[in-house]
């Protein structure tokens, strides 16, 4: 009767499952050494039914007893429990070091494996496989799905440069014998991506080269028909592109990279055969761009720019997945106002003059926002040139003040106040006009509740001693009226609370 309802167990929901076992192990009597009376099965695709402890040292001893038999003598139940196994092993919880407990006896006992433990046991079990075969069994094949669970059990133990390292040359000696005439571990889409995950969680100096070297060597399998079944997809080229975006200290070398690795997107996508399933995305174009000015190397505006018009030109051609939102503009205004270089405010009020053209034209959603503006403002503030280059920059700041205040939508704050006063030190000499400017910006900022400290010392730049001290009376940069600053929204800052 116990095996009759085990029998049904087997087709319902493992909640279900976990459900009637406690049942079964309560009226029945039916609890065994390493967990409830199920079949083997049910723990290799349930492992939540068994303790971790135990779940891990049934693991082991299944994992023993097929590793340790004699080469040719695995029954065909003891093979086809193989790749379950390997795939249990490469999901297997893992700590990065195995804690220890003691055992009645005194021994020392691990409780948990660590990653690359589990990756070993899955390596373990397909040379197991291979020695079957070489031992005369034909009928035992180790498919691209059980070299797929070594690979897994690699990217995910944690292993860093050297788990990343394993799983590529295992990738790669599954390519070579697919080239050599074994059809049966051709690697496929999953095969690419789990080598190329490998890298992006390895944490190693050259993780994004060695993710970008599979993929354009994927592209070339493709091309060249060697390997149809390594279709790459969107999600391949996105693992890359997030690992662009986690990278802490952005250089001109993760900036080139990122475009690098946009264009061989670009080219993927003109192909007619074998990347039907790599689509170009906004988000992709955003991290380019965002790169590149996270570098602050010179011509990174530069290169922004270029990114942008690309985008745009795309987009307008009909590629509707990609949108050049504000987030892409704002970035762009950005890289213009860190660059350094002459001839930014030109640039900045070419691209703004498209932002708003695509906006009014209805192409795209997003119009100028505060963000947008505020940028605009600090492009000004900070060019480069002669007196008539900075007077430029100055009406042209003029204008998105006016533009600002015209709008109904856009709520200047803080950082606009303050990149405003700034435009006045930087880009007029200190005479009466600058200092009524900047009083009129003020007054405006402290009616809208946007003064803080930052502002404060902005305007102590922008005018003389004696009118900051007419202006803000006996208050000073870190205490002024509640008022002045009610509507200031300020990030919060990460870090550790004070004790």
């Amino acid at each position: 009767q116990s095996q009759s309802i085990i029998a049904q167990l087997r087709h319902t929901s493992p909640v279900m499952m976990m459900f009637y076992s406690l049942i079964m192990a309560t009226s029945l009597g039916a609890v065994i050494e390493f967990g409830f009376l199920m079949s083997a099965d049910a723990y290799l695709v349930y492992p939540g039914l068994l303790p971790p402890q135990k779940h891990t040292a049934w693991l082991q001893t299944i994992t023993r007893d097929i590793c340790d038999s004699k080469a040719g003598h695995l029954t065909p139940e003891m093979v086809d429990k193989v790749p379950q196994l390997m795939s249990a092993w490469a999901y297997h919880p893992h700590s990065v070091t195995a804690p220890m407990e003691l055992s009645p006896g005194g021994n020392v006992n691990p409780v948990f494996c660590t990653g690359k433990q589990c990756a070993i046991a899955t390596e373990q079990l397909l040379k197991r496989l291979l020695d079957e075969r070489q031992a005369g069994k034909s009928d035992v094949i180790a498919t691209t799905s059980v070299y797929n669970s070594v690979l897994t059990g690699w990217a995910r133990s944690g292993e860093g440069f050297a788990a990343a390292e394993r799983a590529e040359n295992i990738l790669r000696e599954m390519e070579y014998a697919y080239e050599m005439g074994d059809e049966n571990v051709q690697p496929n889409r999953e095969s690419f991506k789990i080598a190329i995950e490998a890298w992006t969680q390895s944490g190693a100096k050259d993780s994004i080269e060695r993710s970008i070297r599979i993929l354009e060597w994927t592209v070339d399998l493709i091309k060249s028909g060697k390997n149809l079944e390594a279709r790459i997809d969107t999600e391949s080229f996105d693992l890359v592109f997030r690992e662009i975006t986690n990278s802490r200290n952005v250089t001109v070398h993760e900036a080139k990279l990122a475009e690098g690795l946009l264009n061989l997107m670009e080219e993927v996508c003109t192909c007619t055969k074998g990347f039907e399933t790599v689509n170009l995305h906004t988000s992709c174009y955003i991290i380019a761009i965002h790169t590149w000015t996270r570098s602050r190397a010179m011509g990174s505006a530069r290169r922004s720019v270029q990114i942008l018009q690309r985008m745009a030109h795309l987009y307008i051609e009909g590629h509707n997945n990609i949108v050049p939102d504000a987030v892409c503009f704002n970035y762009v205004f950005d890289a213009l106002a860190k660059s350094g270089e002459l001839g930014t405010v030109n640039r900045a009020k070419e691209i703004f003059q498209l932002m708003k053209g695509l906006y009014q034209s209805g192409c795209i959603e997003s119009k100028p926002d505060v963000f947008s503006y505020s940028s605009l403002l600090s492009v000004c503030a900070y060019s480069k040139g002669d007196k008539n280059d900075k007077f430029e920059a100055f009406e042209f700041a003029m204008e998105i003040l006016e533009e600002i205040g015209e709008s109904d939508s856009v709520f200047p704050n803080h950082v606009t106040y303050g990149t405003a006063l700034r435009a006045c030190t930087n880009l007029l000499p200190i005479c009466m006009q600058r200092q009524n400017i900047a009083e009129k910006i003020f007054n405006e900022c402290r009616k809208n509740g946007q003064v803080n400290g930052k502002v404060l010392s902005q305007l102590r730049y922008a005018v003389s001693p004696k009118m900051f001290r007419n202006m803000i009376g006996d208050f000073s940069e870190e205490n002024f009226p509640i008022e002045w600053g009610h509507n200031v929204q300020m990030k919060k800052r990460k870090g550790r609370k004070k004790d």
